[in-house]
């Protein structure tokens, strides 16, 4: 997870759906986009503004 903190660089699945957390303010409009990316076999999920590069709520499945 590390890596992906320091250097994000993943891809927005071609189905993911647009962001729309009402409950955190992360609004497709806003510029707020799921991520994914794998590193080393494990699935690291986070969501990134592409307005801003702020990148967060990181979360992994392996």
């Amino acid at each position: 997870m590390e890596e992906v903190k320091s250097n994000p660089s993943g891809v927005t699945p071609p189905r993911m759906p647009k962001m729309s957390d009402t409950k955190n303010n992360l609004l497709h409009e806003d510029g707020w986009v799921k991520r994914t990316q794998n590193v080393n076999g494990v699935e690291i999920h986070y969501v990134e503004n592409i307005n801003t590069n702020e990148v967060i709520d990181f979360k992994f499945k392996d």
